[in-house]
């Protein structure tokens, strides 16, 4: 067991190291950019309301289920986390 062995050890736990680092990186920003694709096909806002209406409930439960979707996509809570 030589100081050749031991830097081949070292060597290969750098590329190891290196190459996890390299895919978690790449992991975050494919993350972000999945986050603002579908923030970007979030329904317009009334949206709810219309949808509701044309699947046949009355309009005054389509406004509250409207209101009550909009308030919780707005209040950034997030309970799975």
């Amino acid at each position: 067991m030589g100081p050749d062995l031991l830097s081949q050890g070292l060597q290969l736990m750098l590329i190891g190291m290196s190459t996890v680092f390299s895919f978690l990186i790449f992991l975050v920003f494919v993350t972000i950019l999945m986050s603002k694709i579908v923030r970007g096909m979030e329904p317009e806002h009334g949206a709810y309301a219309q949808l509701a209406v044309k699947f046949g409930i009355e309009e005054s439960h389509a406004q509250a289920i409207a209101m009550a979707l909009e308030q919780h996509a707005g209040s950034g809570r997030n309970e799975n986390g």
